[in-house]
Order: C-alpha cells, then sequence, then structure tokens
C-alpha cells in the first residue's frame, strides 16, 4: 500500500481549501482522466476539531467506471509502471 501525508500552508481564502478536500463530487466532471486512478466513492473524511483527514484511495479506479471488481485497466497499468512498479505485477483482490 502506499501512503503519503502532506502539509501545505496556502495563502488563499479558507473556504477554497476546505471545499478543495472535502469532497469528490467535482471529481468526475473536472478530472474525467482520474476516473480510472482514483477512487471517488469510497473517500473517508475525518474531522480532529480544527483539523481534518480527507483518505482518498489512488491507484483503484473508480467503482463508477469500472465496477465493483476493480479489474487494472491500461492507464492504471500505465500509470503503476511510471512509479515503479514492475511491468509484470499482479493484483490481489
Amino acid at each position: 500500500m502506499l501512503v503519503g501525508d502532506e502539509t501545505v500552508e496556502w495563502n488563499c481564502n479558507w473556504k477554497t481549501s476546505v471545499g478543495i478536500f472535502s469532497e469528490t463530487y467535482h471529481v468526475r466532471g473536472l478530472h474525467p482522466e482520474s476516473e480510472f486512478l482514483a477512487d471517488d466513492v469510497s473517500v473517508q473524511m475525518d474531522l480532529y476539531g480544527p483539523h481534518s483527514r480527507f483518505i482518498a484511495p489512488m491507484y483503484i479506479p473508480s467503482p463508477r467506471e469500472i465496477g465493483p471488481d476493480k479489474a487494472l485497466n491500461d492507464v492504471l497499468i500505465e500509470c503503476l509502471t511510471s512509479e515503479g512498479f514492475p511491468e509484470d505485477f499482479t493484483h490481489a483482490a
């Protein structure tokens, strides 16, 4: 499993940053290429006082696009290979 953690400070209205990271309904319309690389349905949002955590599965196709079997597709295989995964990797369900 790949995991990333990032803290970023922006010079913007707080509503802008909260809006960007508190929903995924815009992904399909604004980032249609990501439906092969990001699960925009199984997102977890946790609130910790003034802080939040947004967990969005990446390198897992959207179930809207490929159904519940989460099969690998050509876009995902190309992306994973470019990230250093071997070309003959297998997907464990």
